[in-house]
């Protein structure tokens, strides 16, 4: 069974795959498109069946400016940044720029050159929680 079979429900279209796209009972894409046509739905996919890679969930590195901090430091950056909040075991201490979040270089090109310098306090505690797996309810003042 190809990763095709196992993603797509044949017996809904009749249309069989393999991997070189050649032989009896196989179609191109094009083919695959005029039997679908413009429906809305995706096919259903049965995830049980499908051995995906693993993935990492942590993906925040957190830098060896934030790490030193502190805990009053710590403190003292969220009240004055904000009154930041936490609540939550073992919760990242938050960033005071964006160069310590981590972000790719193509994020980071798209956010200076939008302008913002610094992020909202908002960003300073979500960014590094979010990027480390963490689950988050954030609530912070809009400005409006």
């Amino acid at each position: 069974e190809t990763a095709a079979e196992r993603l797509f429900n044949y017996e809904e279209y009749d249309i069989r795959l393999d991997q070189e796209g050649a032989g009896e009972g196989t179609a191109t894409y094009a083919e695959l498109l005029k039997k679908v046509g413009n429906k809305k739905e995706l096919p259903p996919v049965d995830h049980s069946k499908i051995t995906y890679l693993p993935f990492e969930k942590n993906l925040y590195r957190q830098v060896p400016e934030i790490t030193n901090m502190k805990d009053h430091e710590v403190d003292a950056f969220r009240k004055t940044n904000g009154q930041i909040r936490v609540r939550g075991k073992h919760c990242p201490r938050p960033i005071s720029n964006f160069y310590q979040a981590g972000l790719p270089d193509k994020i980071m090109k798209v956010i200076l050159r939008k302008g913002f310098e610094q992020p909202f306090p908002i960003q300073m505690q979500a960014i590094p929680a979010l990027m480390a797996g963490r689950d988050i309810i954030g609530i912070a003042e809009t400005g409006s």
